[in-house]
């Protein structure tokens, strides 16, 4: 389509393709936080299918496969993404919020962190899509600084980490927008990312600690705590240099392997499951964010923020697979929608 713009007696115009909805085929979804947008692709050959606009500070999304719906947290809006049509459909704002995580729960509800609350305040938003509109359900409160979220299967149990009120919290979810804290443990300095894995009943928690913010008591890491008990095991283990800044988590439960991203080493660590023996070190573009892993395709996806970039790697040979894909602007998060 071309369009056209007139002020006055000036005009202008543009060229803008627009794309079809994709084929009915597994996609990767990446959010790019600094041009607010979505960039699709195909899952199989990372063929681009197309770019989304989205909200201002597009980060965190969560997907209900069996609706085709995937909500995408982005400042104060989350968005509705309708996998058949494409079609994307903000929320009303919620003023003074800044939606990072989310997270797919039971019954068609997501919930996502806002990073900006503080302890004791609303931090956890409850959220249906409605007709196509993400509609609030209501909120639960958090600690300080809510940030990685993650669900156990069904929807009905997640965990949400606190950045600076070094705790994670359990919440009970009722499948009809209630959610209660349930438990909360105590982690190391600035708890960012989390990962589940449901088969061995682990949860990990990567603390994104540097001594530049703790001075000679940081320790940087990540720590794996026993499921339904919350007990930590051992203490937290080391993922690189005193300024790795660990800070995403992804498990590949199949492989039995966990994957942390170091945003300070540019590089993604392997851990065998549930040694946590240390096994790969594989380099990344600059400050990688969150990782995801597709287990069926046996795949991790890393962003690389500062390098415009999503990097690829096989989570059972540990080696890269094909060139780095170029993205849009500051990518942080990798979406897999079945």
């Amino acid at each position: 389509v071309t369009v056209v713009a007139q002020a006055g007696a000036v005009a202008a115009s543009a060229r803008v393709r627009v794309d079809s909805a994709p084929p009915d085929v597994p996609l990767v979804l990446v959010s790019c936080y600094e041009d607010a947008s979505l960039d699709v692709r195909e899952a199989a050959s990372l063929r681009r299918s197309g770019m989304l606009l989205a909200p201002e500070l597009p980060a965190g999304m969560a997907v209900d496969a069996q609706r085709g719906l995937v909500l995408v947290a982005a400042k104060e809006h989350v968005m509705a993404v309708d996998l058949r049509t494409m079609r994307a459909v903000p929320s009303e704002p919620v003023h003074g919020s800044r939606f990072s995580g989310a997270a797919a729960l039971a019954g068609g509800y997501f919930a996502v962190t806002d990073n900006n609350a503080a302890k004791g305040a609303p931090g956890v938003f409850l959220f249906r899509i409605v007709d196509g509109r993400p509609v609030a359900a209501g909120s639960v409160a958090a600690g300080e600084t809510p940030e990685g979220i993650v669900a156990e299967p069904g929807g009905h149990i997640f965990y949400v980490t606190n950045i600076n009120s070094d705790e994670v919290l359990r919440y009970s979810f009722d499948g009809h927008g209630g959610a209660r804290i349930t438990d909360r443990v105590g982690t190391g300095t600035r708890p960012f990312g989390v990962a589940l894995d449901a088969r061995r009943h682990l949860l990990f928690v990567t603390d994104n600690d540097t001594p530049y913010l703790s001075g000679a008591r940081s320790h940087s890491g990540v720590e794996m705590f026993v499921l339904p008990s919350l007990l930590r095991v051992g203490t937290s283990v080391d993922t690189g240099s005193k300024n790795a800044l660990p800070i995403g988590a992804a498990v590949d439960e199949r492989a039995g392997r966990l994957f942390v991203t170091n945003e300070g080493d540019s590089n993604v660590i392997g851990f065998e499951l549930p040694t946590m023996r240390r096994i790969a070190a594989l380099s990344t573009g600059r400050l990688p964010w969150t990782p995801k892993v597709d287990g069926d395709a046996g795949r991790l996806y890393v962003p690389s923020a500062r390098d415009d970039r999503v990097d690829i790697f096989d989570t059972h040979t540990l080696r890269r697979i094909g060139e780095p894909a170029p993205t849009c602007s500051y990518p942080t998060n990798v979406l897999i929608a079945p």
